[in-house]
């Protein structure tokens, strides 16, 4: 069943107590949104921006919070996304693939952390905040950003990384995975046809 998407909104996040009957149903998420040391702290102390999502009766359904990022890619990667592997190639110029792939960073939005009411789950939130978050990401004025990335929590019994594979995410081959996270990463600014993918791979420059 999708959810009436059309009606949610996204608020800045104010403080911890607006958070306090919300629950996705992981436990580790749920602990650390709800310990003043865990997700107030990193948004205190200007590490990331968080924001709540409300339906039209002003309930919560979802939060999330993001900040600037930068990735590295290996020669893996690189083939991927230059190769069309990936579902689709960089739209860049031709003459910008020698200096895209000589770049130590790329600039890139990170989504810190992204959670779904758990009555609210399985009903296109999560799809539906990953493109609004893409959307803000080139709408930005304030800086280049080329990437999303995110860590995608994973534990015994829970694994968001089928999600953002869903949402068009790769995994990382350079990567900072935890025990807990994997590091994913979706392009911005993809090719948006077949035929532009076959010409890039034709114009490749060799390595």
């Amino acid at each position: 069943m999708e959810y009436n998407l059309g009606n949610l909104r996204i608020f800045p996040y104010k403080d911890i107590q607006e958070l306090d009957n919300f629950y996705c149903g992981i436990t580790e998420m749920d602990k650390f949104i709800h310990n003043s040391n865990g997700f107030t702290m990193s948004i205190d102390n200007h590490y990331c921006k968080a924001f709540v999502v409300k339906d039209e009766s002003s309930n919560i359904v979802a939060v999330f919070a993001l900040n600037f990022d930068a990735i590295s890619f290996d020669s893996d990667n690189i083939d991927d996304i230059f190769s069309g592997a990936l579902g689709s190639t960089p739209n860049i110029d031709f003459e910008y693939n020698e200096i895209f792939i000589s770049k130590v960073h790329h600039p890139a939005l990170e989504i810190t952390y992204l959670a779904v009411r758990e009555d609210k789950q399985r009903q296109g939130i999560g799809e539906y905040l990953i493109e609004e978050i893409a959307s803000a990401a080139q709408k930005q004025p304030f800086a280049g950003c080329e990437f999303l990335t995110v860590s995608a929590y994973h534990c015994d019994n829970y694994t968001a990384v089928n999600f953002y594979s869903k949402c068009l995410f790769s995994k990382l081959d350079i990567s900072r995975d935890t025990q807990t996270t994997t590091r994913m990463f979706r392009m911005l600014y993809p090719k948006q046809n077949t035929e532009d993918i076959e010409e890039t791979e034709e114009d490749l420059p060799q390595s």
